[in-house]
């Protein structure tokens, strides 16, 4: 008789896999004057490292920038290593893909900041990103894509794979 298994899921730890900054218009962005754009761009990938262990990671892409003058550029790739048992199918990719983003968000969210802070600038409050609606917004796309019918979407700034 086969041993019966208890679904679980276990984030065993996020850590900052990459991170980089670059101002390239310093010290003279500090002086210029007008209204700052900014855009986040956001992405997650997910694979599979052992039997029972997967890793998500989150890439954050913030740019800041008054008229064409970039004031910053700062990509953030957090990360967190989870143990999955029992779990499969589209229950293991909402997972992934949904609820594993939602946890690390947070730290790479203070990592932004942090980071924009080092670099000279305000402080950073990226907005809160529902993981959730970006996760059934492309699941509807790669339905329609593979049906070959169009589906009107309205994105929220950024993507999640």
């Amino acid at each position: 008789m086969a041993e019966e298994v208890t679904p679980s899921a276990n984030l065993l730890r996020t850590y900052l896999r990459d991170c980089s900054v670059e101002s390239p218009n310093t010290p003279a962005i500090f002086n210029v004057q007008g209204e700052s754009q900014f855009k986040l761009e956001v992405n997650v990938t997910h694979r599979k490292v052992d039997d029972d262990r997967y890793e998500v990671a989150l890439l954050l892409a913030a740019r800041a920038a008054v008229g064409e003058q970039t004031m910053f550029l700062i990509e953030v790739q957090q990360a967190a290593l989870l143990r999955i048992v029992g779990i499969g199918g589209g229950d293991l990719e909402h997972l992934l893909s949904a609820w594993t983003p939602t946890q690390i968000y947070p730290f790479a969210r203070e990592a932004v900041s942090t980071l924009a802070m080092h670099a000279g600038f305000p402080q950073v409050m990226l907005p809160i990103v529902d993981f959730e609606q970006l996760y059934q917004q492309n699941r509807a796309a790669r339905a329609s894509a593979a049906s070959g019918v169009d589906v009107p979407a309205d994105p929220p700034s950024g993507s999640a794979h």
